[in-house]
């Protein structure tokens, strides 16, 4: 088999199209192509679906792709070993767009220093997305948020399509890895000059009625107004906002409550407001780094925030 091929064809799903991997491969897009049908037929099916949108996998392609990778890897690594220096690969990380900036950093950071890694390529996401990304090798690992209301009872995103799940299922994604890296409590920040802000324990009735400011870009909207409904508290919303900085800011003015993790309290509350929680509200955010190649699996089991 050759390994060429294998490269043409990994190029061609993660470009996400003919054009994008030959220049990638630096070959014209006829000699990338004919190279994919070489290794079709070799396999002995159509690993690709072509179209005006792109390429995407198709059932054998899927079934292909996780072994074509690590073939690939490990001739990279043979070649390397009688090298004086030791090839330097990239990781292709796709982040939710609610992963705090801090913590995305001290990754990034955290994996670079390793040694084994030259480069991050970052993609940003939805905090749903990761699933698909992961089993169509459009990303090598993926940086996400999720809800649980306890250790055992995680808060699963209702956006994923039906074809998306079908895909996943599909392709394995039974198979993925995943460590969670982060667990903190969610609360509410209330302007310091509020009645209730002394208090070290708010109740859901302290809530009811309060304007109120939404964390547009975060994953706990539904879930936190699912749990507000369930407590019979009922704030009324008064801004919808797609930045933590913003949501802190309306707070220390006096414009209402936001609900938020610990973290990005602590990163962005400044002296007008205060950070509390909810007897309750036991919502919990985790950060939650996923991948599928087992090339991966000592670097990122040993990594810790």
């Amino acid at each position: 088999m050759n390994v060429t091929h294998l490269r043409f064809f990994l190029a061609a799903v993660e470009e996400g199209g003919m054009t994008a991997a030959a220049r990638r491969c630096f070959v014209t897009q006829p000699t990338l192509s004919a190279g994919i049908a070489a290794l079709e037929q070799e396999i002995g099916g159509r690993l690709l679906e072509r179209s005006r949108r792109g390429v995407s996998l198709t059932p054998l392609g899927e079934q292909v792709l996780e072994p074509a990778r690590q073939i690939v890897h490990r001739v990279n690594a043979l070649r390397a070993a009688g090298s004086a220096e030791p090839a330097r690969q990239y990781l292709r990380l796709a982040a939710a767009r609610a992963v705090p900036g801090n913590f995305l950093s001290a990754f990034i950071g955290g994996v670079l220093a390793n040694g084994q890694i030259g480069e991050c390529r970052i993609l940003e996401m939805e905090p749903d997305e990761g699933g698909g990304l992961l089993a169509r090798g459009r990303a090598d690992a993926v940086l996400t948020t999720r809800l649980a209301l306890d250790a055992r009872a995680p808060v699963q995103s209702s956006n994923k399509n039906a074809a998306e799940k079908r895909a996943a299922k599909s392709a394995g994604q039974e198979k993925t890895r995943e460590r969670c890296l982060v667990r903190e409590p969610h609360g509410l920040a209330v302007p310091a000059s509020a009645p209730f802000a002394k208090k070290k324990m708010l109740t859901l009735a302290e809530v009811d009625g309060q304007p109120m400011i939404v964390r547009m870009h975060s994953e706990e909207t539904r879930a936190a107004t699912e749990l507000l409904r369930r407590g019979h508290a009922n704030p009324f919303v008064v801004a919808r906002v797609t930045s933590d900085e913003w949501a802190a800011g309306l707070v220390a003015a006096g414009a209402g409550v936001c609900l938020m993790p610990e973290s990005v309290a602590r990163a962005h509350l400044g002296r007008g407001a205060v950070w509390r929680r909810v007897d309750g509200v036991d919502l919990m955010r985790e950060i939650v780094l996923s991948w599928r190649d087992p090339i991966w699996d000592e670097l990122f089991a040993a990594f810790s925030f």
